[in-house]
């Protein structure tokens, strides 16, 4: 990536620029982007040395980008004010925050069966009660459920379960709830990310993460074929030991498609890696990566799974690590 210019920062709270406010207090800006379930987080530590910092109230909403200076920067969402921290010594303020469209909605366990409908008209139907637009990739739109239960569960748990069948994540994000392909690199519209590429040189540091190539062989899942009157398979994979699915399916179709996508997720599972390097803040999670220049275990296709973004104004300067898994073929 060549020499940096000074790393540099926006925050806002609600319309009021804090940027100015805050660039002489800021000791450390952390923005953790992750895919899926878990919510995107905002960390700031702010030095209170004269006790003059007048710490933002629960529930307010702040904005972040982060960058360079002489290269712009990249905005990374909404956060809201979760947990404020005064310590010392030294006096310090932390202030934690949660994206913003992790809204509590989505977090109540609720007890309901959707049957004969769609992923869009689920996803749609949740993301309207809770004040969400939808954002569900076109491959994934119309695939039909025939019976899930929302059992005890949280929306988002529920979501999650159900892209999990399908190969795909779901997350809020700004204002809307997305319900894309995971490890493929495809955006909600079913488009290509734009990918980037990290040679042995942008890198500062990089370890692999391996378990048993052979921990994970066949996965079968069930259907239900009316013509013959019985229960047939849909099988993914080779070898053994073999793992069925649960649920029981409406076609072949949909049985193939479950256990190629559980095939993906444990395949994927098995090989991880850590990557850090010069801030980064274009790169976030589901993005597409190859790596470059290292051994063959680190090197190749990756999908971000979680972005670490870290501006340190008393060591490490501007960092940003990436765990990933390996992209579905």
């Amino acid at each position: 990536m060549g020499l940096k210019s000074l790393p540099d920062f926006r925050l806002t709270l609600g319309d009021d620029d804090l940027t100015a406010v805050v660039r002489d207090r800021l000791k450390t800006l952390t923005v953790t982007d992750n895919s899926g379930e878990e919510s995107d987080t905002l960390e700031i530590v702010i030095d209170d040395r004269d006790n003059a910092v007048e710490s933002p109230p629960r529930g307010r909403v702040l904005s972040v980008s982060m960058g360079y200076r002489d290269d712009g920067l990249f905005y990374l969402g909404k956060f809201t004010v979760d947990e404020v921290e005064p310590e010392g010594p030294p006096d310090i303020i932390t202030i934690r925050a949660k994206a913003a469209d992790m809204r509590e909605g989505l977090k109540v366990q609720r007890t309901r069966a959707f049957r004969n409908t769609t992923i869009g008209a689920i996803v749609s139907r949740i993301a309207d009660e809770n004040g969400l637009q939808p954002a569900v990739a076109t491959e994934l739109a119309s695939r039909v459920v025939t019976h899930r239960d929302q059992a005890n569960e949280s929306d988002l748990h529920f979501l999650t379960r159900l892209g999990r069948e399908h190969g795909a994540v779901a997350a809020p994000k700004d204002g809307k709830l997305v319900f894309a392909p995971t490890a493929t690199g495809l955006s909600v519209s079913g488009q290509a990310l734009t990918g980037v590429t990290l040679d042995r040189a942008d890198l500062t540091r990089w370890r692999a993460v391996q378990a048993d190539r052979d921990e994970h062989g066949k996965v079968r899942a069930r259907w239900r074929d009316t013509g013959a009157g019985r229960t047939k398979f849909a099988e993914a994979g080779s070898g053994d030991p073999v793992k069925t699915l649960r649920n029981l399916y409406p076609n072949e179709a949909a049985a193939k498609a479950a256990a190629e996508a559980e095939l993906t997720r444990l395949k994927g599972a098995e090989n991880g890696v850590e990557l850090t390097m010069d801030g980064r803040a274009d790169i976030v999670a589901q993005t597409p990566i190859t790596v470059t220049g290292l051994r063959a275990e680190l090197s190749g296709a990756w999908i971000v799974e979680t972005a670490v973004h870290t501006q340190d104004y008393e060591s490490s300067g501007f960092t940003t690590v990436l765990t990933g898994r390996r992209k579905a073929s």
